[in-house]
């Protein structure tokens, strides 16, 4: 699901749930068995939801929407996805 939102978007950006936040920077056109070979080395960590809004705060990077696909197996860290989504939209 995620590789038919990165490859219909125009302007989507990929991450990762590693132990930091990870850019995944791959072509549109990737095939999906290559797609998995890219991440299959990744140390992938918890999935603190709040990561992608507290990671483009930091970055200054604008996005209108935020779509996180996981295992189903979250993670809060220090800040709810809730409050990092209210402080991201407050702050651009």
């Amino acid at each position: 699901m995620c590789m038919i939102h990165f490859r219909t978007e125009q302007t989507a950006d990929l991450m990762a749930f590693t132990s930091l936040p990870t850019e995944l920077n791959m072509p549109k056109n990737i095939t999906l068995d290559k797609f998995l070979e890219e991440v299959e080395g990744l140390n992938f960590g918890a999935t603190d939801c709040a990561m992608p809004m507290l990671w483009a705060l930091k970055e200054q990077r604008l996005y209108d929407a935020f779509i996180v696909y996981t295992d189903n197996e979250t993670w809060s860290g220090r800040v709810k996805p809730t409050t990092a989504l209210r402080f991201y939209r407050q702050r651009t």
